[in-house]
């Protein structure tokens, strides 16, 4: 009896390790994808050397400030 005991806590005990480091696994990668594209992001703008340009008011996103804009010129 004491053998099936010390069995069962130990194989609970390794399904619930596995299960946590699954859950863990799955929520950090979103969060680590999500901050990986906007570092990526943030380095291609810097060393492009591209002049941006965003001008008015409308529905273009400015790739500058994010916000709604009328023209966006890029002069390269």
């Amino acid at each position: 009896m004491k053998n099936f005991t010390v069995k069962l806590v130990g194989t609970m005990a390794i399904v619930c390790l596995l299960s946590f480091l699954g859950y863990t696994r799955i929520n950090h990668s979103e969060k680590l994808d999500d901050l990986l594209l906007e570092n990526i992001e943030a380095l291609a703008a810097d060393e492009s050397g591209n002049t941006t340009i965003c001008v008015g008011s409308g529905s273009i996103v400015c790739p500058i400030t994010k916000g709604g804009v009328e023209h966006v010129y890029i002069c390269y």
